[in-house]
Order: C-alpha cells, then structure tokens, then sequence
C-alpha cells in the first residue's frame, strides 16, 4: 500500500502562500469566461424572444450603423466630431479651421480675461477699499447679473 505524506502546518502555509499568486488569476479568467459565455447566451435569448417590430428596428440601427460609422471617421479625419447632443466639436484646436473659430469668439465675445477675470478682479479690489455698504453694493450688483454680451 502506498501511504499519502501528511503536510505539516508550515508546509501547508506555504503551499497556501505560493498558490495565492496563481488563483487570483485563474479567478480572473474563470470570471471572465464566465461573463462572455452569460453574455454570449443573453444576447441568444434576447434575439430568439424579440417581437418582430422589434427585430425590424434593431435591424434598421444596425444597417444605420453601418452607413453611420463610416462616415463618422471620414469626419473625425477631417479633424471634427459629432458630440451626444448633435454639437459640432473640433478635435485639433491648433489647426487653422480652429484657430479662426477661435479668434472669431476673442473678437465676438472677448477672452475670459477680459469679460470675467479681469472684471472679478478688480471688484475685489474695489471692496477692500469702500467705505459703505452702498459702495459695496455698487460693486456687486454687476456681478451678480452677469450676462455674456457680444461685441
């Protein structure tokens, strides 16, 4: 017969110690297989039950997709993007197109070192050196109303 070798307490805290470096990640790839095989047979079951009102709209987005993807990177090429609320957003602001955008706003609405910094700053300027609360008053009021006013 042959006789199993018992491990002592020390040899089974390090047998712990050097299996804890593995099981983290078989943890993590058991985990992960997991999650795609739940993901993989969600998305079965959902097609498998969709109405077909339903399974016409999902095809409708996809065919959109597919015309829509294209054209978005043709754009984002072009150095623009289309944000979530439908704004035009400019990905290189050094180009000239975003430079002139740029200089047009300076021009049209002023910097924010014109219209806000500067203003603030001095009205706290200002405060530290009246001697009433009307003065003070004075002072504030602008900035409390404070509205973006083109040139």
């Amino acid at each position: 017969m042959n006789e199993a070798t018992k491990l002592s307490d020390s040899q089974r805290t390090a047998l712990a110690k050097q299996l804890a470096n593995y099981t983290g990640d078989i943890w993590e790839k058991a985990k992960d297989k997991y999650s795609k095989a739940r993901s993989s047979r969600k998305q079965a079951l959902i097609t498998e039950s969709l109405p077909d009102d339903a399974r016409k709209m999902a095809d409708g987005i996809v065919a959109l997709r597919a015309k829509l993807v294209p054209l978005e990177d043709d754009f984002r090429a072009e150095g623009f993007e289309v944000d979530d609320d439908g704004d035009i957003e400019i990905l290189c602001g050094d180009r000239r197109f975003g430079k002139m955008i740029e200089k047009k706003l300076d021009s049209e609405l002023g910097t924010l070192e014109e219209v806000v910094t500067r203003p603030f700053d001095l009205a706290r300027v200002k405060i530290l050196l009246v001697a009433t609360a009307e003065e003070a008053e004075k002072i504030i009021e602008p900035l409390l109303n404070f509205e973006v006013k083109a040139k």
